[in-house]
């Protein structure tokens, strides 16, 4: 009887470590959010009617390149914010770029053109948002899991700065091309 005791302990320490260790490896994909800080820098061109080369640069110097279809682009990111216990262990809120992805304005084509999706991260272990934002609450430490994103029109060599505070996503235009399209946006 006692060597089943010993064994049920053995497994539930074993099993509880292994969750440790894939929420751990899950939260290595996130970057510490310490104030409104830089998270990537965008640029557009043209390449058909609708059609878009978006370049996405990173602030540790990766540039990736995705097409996209549409009139606007989409940035979404995920956000973890800790309770203030956790934040005085020195535990900043924690985000992950998601996904970039091109929009129609026409509620119409939106329907009936595909659309032009990509995932910017992977997702390894277990995925810590998802349980922050479906666990109602059992998550010891976490305070609020949620999603943040922002669009503007794609245009022809415009260039915006996306920033990350710990309010969400916010795009500034950084050249007169991008200033224009969103000051003739509707």
């Amino acid at each position: 009887m006692m060597r089943v005791v010993r064994w049920g302990l053995g497994a539930a320490t074993l099993g509880a470590a292994l969750l440790v260790g894939l929420v751990g490896w899950n939260v290595w994909t996130y970057h510490r959010l310490t104030g409104e800080q830089w998270v990537a820098d965008l640029s557009f061109e043209r390449i058909g009617p609708g059609q878009f080369v978006a370049v996405l640069r990173s602030p540790g110097g990766e540039s990736r390149r995705f097409a996209l279809q549409g009139d606007d682009w989409q940035l979404d990111a995920r956000l973890i914010t800790w309770q203030p216990w956790m934040q005085l262990m020195g535990n900043d809120p924690i985000y992950r770029l998601d996904r970039i992805w091109g929009r129609y304005r026409d509620l119409d084509r939106a329907r009936t053109l595909p659309p032009s999706v990509y995932a910017l991260t992977e997702n390894p272990g277990v995925d810590l948002w998802s349980l922050a934002r479906d666990g109602g609450g059992w998550l010891p430490g976490v305070d609020a899991a949620y999603g943040t994103a922002v669009y503007l029109p794609m245009q022809d060599n415009a260039d915006y700065r996306v920033t990350l505070g710990t309010k969400g996503l916010v795009v500034r235009p950084v050249n007169d091309t991008a200033r224009l399209a969103i000051s003739t946006w509707h």
